[in-house]
């Protein structure tokens, strides 16, 4: 049962880490394109 949760934390943690990469970068290059950000994004 140890296993099992452990391996769900890391999981979870990964794919936080992932999503919250890919909105970082995603941040970074729209900025390039647009410096005004939408209030939606900020």
């Amino acid at each position: 049962m140890k296993k099992i949760k452990l391996m769900a934390l890391f999981t979870i943690s990964t794919v936080l880490g992932l999503v919250a990469f890919a909105q970082a970068s995603f941040a970074c290059q729209y900025a390039m394109y647009d410096p005004e950000m939408p209030e939606e994004l900020q």
